[in-house]
């Protein structure tokens, strides 16, 4: 799903709609190959690398937990700039 918020239109839009899709695959993918372990938003980043801003990861992300595909497991990690992070797992491994 992408969220227009700075009002795109046409081409730009379209373009902008067809990457997150791809971001999104490719980050339920990474939990696919990693069914078993707790994943945060920063390692996700850091497979992506760093031209994916860390707010395009979380948004992948919830937007994954909100289609059941993830679950957070309520474990924390402190990232970076020593905020909490909430860890997610892929949903199959999670039940």
């Amino acid at each position: 799903m992408y969220y227009n918020t700075t009002m795109e239109t046409g081409g730009k839009l379209e373009l902008h709609r067809a990457s997150t899709i791809t971001q999104l695959d490719r980050i339920l993918a990474l939990f696919q190959t990693m069914p078993e372990r707790s994943i945060h938003a920063w390692q996700i980043q850091a497979c992506l690398g760093s031209k994916t801003p860390i707010t395009s990861v979380r948004r992948a992300i919830s937007d994954l937990a909100k289609e059941g595909k993830l679950v957070c497991t309520g474990s924390v990690y402190a990232g970076p700039y020593q905020r909490k992070t909430y860890t997610y797992k892929f949903f199959e491994v999670a039940k």
